[in-house]
């Protein structure tokens, strides 16, 4: 009996090794964590909250003293940057940043001039995060704690789930999945558009706030303290 149960002991060692089978998922608490291949980390001179995202050639990071800074994908350095309004989701759409804070509305602007464009009303939504999809924005309402679809032409809204229990920090759209980071857990979820989770990543990274992926696969996650690793999916 002794051989058999030590052999079981010793396999489970190895295996919580790979994966950590207690972590708390609050979406699905027998969920386990799986370790992201970083492919580079670096650092930049933008911190503190704010989403990032990518516009074909740099990624752009919101913040909430108004500010959205522009920098490259391989050193950190800054390429560009404007004061614009207060916010902490941001977007690249059809050649425009679109921005949100805490109010019921998404500013949207020129990435080249950093003129505002016009501003869109959300009436009973307060987003908080956005993401960009083909022709449509995903967009988290920090009241509900929902997910929405946005279509910034026609501006129909559309409620897709609800997403309770994480202190969502950035949103990201990855293939028919959708890429949230949790604050409090330091984690990277990835669910269906019908919110269910398919994985749950350990980041690099300490206090994980924004997530965004580039026209070749690579995800990027941004820290608080504006360290950014680029990874990738095992």
């Amino acid at each position: 009996m002794f051989l058999p149960l030590a052999s079981a002991c010793i396999a489970a060692l190895l295996f919580n090794a790979c994966r950590d089978i207690t972590f708390n998922n609050p979406l699905d608490p027998d969920a386990s964590r799986a370790n992201l291949t970083i492919q580079n980390v670096f650092s930049t001179q933008v911190s503190g909250p704010g989403d990032i995202c990518f516009d074909g050639e740099k990624i752009w990071k919101a913040s909430d003293r108004g500010n959205a800074t522009a920098f490259d994908t391989e050193s950190g350095a800054t390429i560009r940057s404007f004061l614009f309004a207060p916010s902490n989701g941001i977007a690249f759409l059809n050649r425009r940043l679109y921005l949100c804070g805490q109010e019921n509305q998404i500013n949207v602007f020129d990435p080249l001039s950093g003129t505002l464009i016009t501003r869109i009303s959300t009436a009973e939504i307060y987003p908080r995060l956005l993401a960009a999809g083909m022709d449509e924005l995903l967009v988290f309402d920090s009241r509900s704690e929902s997910v929405f679809t946005l279509d910034p032409e026609s501006l129909e809204i559309r409620r897709l789930f609800q997403l309770p229990g994480l202190e969502t920090g950035g949103m990201e759209f990855f293939g028919d999945s959708l890429l949230v980071t949790d604050l409090s857990s330091n984690a990277l979820y990835r669910l269906t558009l019908a919110g269910s989770v398919e994985d749950v990543f350990r980041s690099p990274l300490e206090s994980t706030a924004g997530v965004c992926k580039d026209d070749r696969g690579f995800l990027y996650l941004m820290s608080l303290n504006g360290q950014v690793a680029k990874v990738t999916l095992p």
